[in-house]
């Protein structure tokens, strides 16, 4: 009887003769108490995992919680947010750029897409509805969330979640206040009720309310909790004000600090692996506490699959419609910030195309969200197919006199910006079930798998400048003085600090681009954003207003503080007055790393007015004496 059980009870939830919380009980209550545990974690044990997952990751679904004798699927997760990291999947725009075009509606079929290429590989989570606020300019995952707008957060995170629902679940990250990587494993950020309420939650509240399945906590600890055993955040919140039924899995490998403080607390699945738990609650467990999670589980899984409809056909994977789904939206969620005429450009007989990332492959961060299209296009393939006429040049600066047209791109790759393996500790190294015992014992393994890290995945991490590099700046200004006709193409994932951005006659930011976006005749002749669409989207995402002006501060708000990164344990709590620019901030500590923020921060503020500029530095001055009382750890203020 037991064998279809799980096929059994759905169809009756498809009838609506039974609600997905009453099978869920019915199933659970079938299950053995192994069977129950197995529900609480991955199903890969911890080492074995570990090594699959450096080999290559999540190239199939990470499975939590199969039980093959009652035909339970499981969790089966695949990672995003820019596509589906498994397979040779569709590449779409980072989040960011998306962000861009303020149109829910794109946003929706992207997440559509994203749905039905999870589903048709094998999945039925979507991990990867990032909505979190990018507190500090800097952040290098700023490229996978939506910007520093709870508002538009909230509408393109409740957008995606739609979409990716009509086939996975979708599962909404990182729950909360995660906004920045270096320190992401260790970082305790202070917040009032106020700000958390009104700044940090309002959006994953309308995702929440969008149906969300699933909720991944961070990895950072909100007032001296850590978030994937905060009662206040997990149950009082989550639960009881938000009324949510679905399931709370960890953030991966170091997500929960202690097993039993996590089930308690309302974390419902540590994954990806039988880890901490798995040794944990040998010993006994509160079986309420076991079941309760339990039930969540299979509830999720039942109350998804009743409703989604036919499984999708493996051709949709990285099929023409979404290749042209994910051009749309690359060339949609391009930001004019400047032109003098020059775009769109008409039949030239020749263009330069300069800079070291016109022939790079440069889709966005290669940790977690990497996805592997079956081919990528450089800006260098694009501005070709554009003009198939045209003689297309490309070097240095010496070639752009010759040249009717100078096209300069520039940016960031995932060396400077994006997920990082920066930091672990002995207690990091304690959670990874290692039989070592001593305190010496745990350095030096620590230390051996931060270099192991940084060797499988070097670079990332926070940006250490708001500029783009130096060589880069220089480049422009000789460009530009070599051609009249110039345009400068930023790809980056965030806000750009730009003294040079007068020099040329075109500005184009573009988030990291679409797998062959930067291939489509369209991207440069045909669809070129109109000025007066893109001061819209000048002024409407703080990522890139920081290049244009200071935001205002926020209505009644006396102080805002800002969670600085830096690759130092030294980096202590800076409070900034609310009416001071964002990019007004500096890392107290970090040696070049603080020096380079602080140094961006004040070329930032001579823009502004001269009390601003007073402001920052005062404040930088009062951080850096405080700096010496702080504690070692590193904490970050969000206090209204």
């Amino acid at each position: 009887m037991t064998s279809l059980l799980y096929d059994a009870l759905l169809a009756r939830v498809r009838r609506g003769a039974l609600s997905p919380a009453d099978a869920a009980s019915e199933l659970v209550a079938e299950l053995t108490e192994r069977e129950r545990l197995r529900l609480l974690d991955g199903d890969a044990p911890v080492w074995p995992g570990l090594l699959a997952m450096v080999r290559s990751y999540n190239t199939e679904p990470i499975v939590a919680g199969a039980i093959d004798r009652v035909g339970l699927p499981g969790i089966r997760f695949t990672d995003g947010p820019r596509g589906v990291v498994m397979g040779a999947s569709t590449c779409f725009p980072v989040p960011i750029a998306r962000a861009a075009t303020f149109d829910v509606a794109l946003e929706e079929a992207i997440g559509r897409a994203i749905g039905a290429e999870a589903r048709a590989q094998g999945a039925n989570l979507f991990g990867g509805v990032c909505v979190n606020l990018t507190r500090h300019p800097a952040w290098g995952r700023a490229q996978e969330s939506y910007g520093d707008e709870p508002a538009l957060l909230g509408a393109m995170g409740a957008a995606l979640t739609r979409g990716v629902r009509r086939h996975v679940m979708a599962c909404v990250k990182h729950f909360a206040l995660n906004s920045m990587e270096d320190a992401r494993f260790y970082v305790d950020v202070e917040v009032d009720d106020a700000t958390l309420h009104e700044v940090y939650l309002p959006h994953f509240r309308e995702v929440i309310d969008a149906g969300a399945d699933a909720v991944m906590n961070a990895y950072n600890r909100v007032n001296g909790v850590w978030c994937g055993e905060h009662h206040g955040l997990l149950n009082e919140i989550l639960r009881e004000q938000w009324g949510f039924e679905g399931v709370v899995i960890s953030d991966f490998v170091w997500g929960l600090r202690d097993a039993t403080a996590s089930l308690a607390a309302g974390l419902d699945v540590e994954m990806p692996f039988r880890q901490q738990r798995a040794r944990a609650f040998r010993g006994g467990v509160d079986p309420a506490l076991v079941e309760r999670a339990a039930k969540r589980v299979v509830r999720a899984q039942l109350a998804h699959a009743a409703q989604r409809g036919p499984a999708p056909s493996p051709d949709c994977v990285a099929s023409a419609e979404h290749r042209a789904l994910a051009r749309d939206a690359a060339a949609r969620g391009c930001v004019l910030l400047e032109n003098d005429g020059v775009l769109p450009l008409g039949d030239v007989a020749s263009i330069a195309v300069i800079g070291p990332l016109a022939e790079a492959d440069n889709t966005g961060d290669i940790g977690s969200s990497k996805v592997r299209p079956p081919s990528t296009a450089s800006v260098l393939d694009g501005v070709r197919a554009a003009f198939p006429r045209a003689e297309v040049r490309t070097g240095g600066a010496e070639i752009a006199s010759a040249s009717e047209v100078a096209i300069v791109v520039v940016g960031y790759t995932a060396r400077e910006e994006g997920e990082a393996f920066i930091e672990t500790d002995a207690d990091m190294i304690g959670h990874l079930t290692l039989p070592i015992r001593t305190a010496l014992g745990k350095r030096v393994v620590s230390r051996v798998v931060r270099t192991v890290g940084r060797w499988l995945h070097p670079g990332g991490g926070d940006r250490r400048s708001l500029h783009v590099p130096a060589e880069q700046e220089r480049l422009i200004e000789r460009v530009a003085a070599a051609n009249p006709n110039t345009v400068v193409v930023v790809i980056t994932g965030g806000a750009v600090v730009m003294p040079w951005r007068r020099a040329p006659r075109a500005l184009l930011v573009m988030g990291y681009p679409a797998r062959r976006a930067t291939a489509e005749p369209s991207f440069v002749r045909d669809t070129c954003p109109r000025p007066e669409r893109s001061e819209v989207r000048r002024w409407g995402i703080r990522g890139w207003r920081a290049v244009t002006r200071s935001p205002t501060s926020s209505p009644g708000a006396s102080r805002r503080a800002v969670a600085c990164p830096s690759r130092s344990r030294s980096a202590r709590r800076i409070s900034v007055p609310s009416n001071a620019p964002r990019a007004a901030c500096a890392t107290i500590g970090g040696g070049d790393s603080g020096g380079s923020i602080a140094t961006a921060s004040r070329r930032r503020t001579r823009s502004g007015t001269a009390s601003a500029t007073r402001r920052s530095r005062s404040v930088t001055r009062a951080g850096a004496k405080a700096a010496s009382k702080s504690p070692s750890r590193t904490r970050a203020s969000a206090t209204a």
